[in-house]
């Protein structure tokens, strides 16, 4: 299985605490079309910011907003900031967002 404490920890899986996990996504959107050849296509972005908690709570928020708009803005207070729990299984973590 692992060779000691080491091995353990650097190739079991593991939530960090200590700051924020962000997915960026992007996609296509076709746009309106005005009776031309060209059709347009528009690019949407957005960001996915979790934050885990020791006591396996878990804060999640969706935005278009950069990091440096959300950092402060982040917390339990925030109406767009949605509470949930988190749990681990095997290789795979699980969000139950409430």
């Amino acid at each position: 299985m692992y060779r000691g404490w080491r091995d353990m920890y650097v190739r079991r899986p593991r939530i960090k605490f200590n700051g924020l996990y962000i997915a960026k996504t992007r996609y296509l959107k076709p746009g309106e079309t005005n009776l031309t050849y060209v059709q347009p296509v528009h690019v949407v972005v957005f960001y996915r910011y979790l934050k885990f908690y020791q006591d396996f709570s878990v804060l999640c928020m969706t935005t278009p907003d950069k990091i440096d708009r959300v950092v402060g803005k982040f917390n339990a207070d925030n109406p767009k900031v949605i509470q949930g729990e988190w749990s681990i299984k095997g290789k795979h973590v699980y969000i139950h967002l409430l």
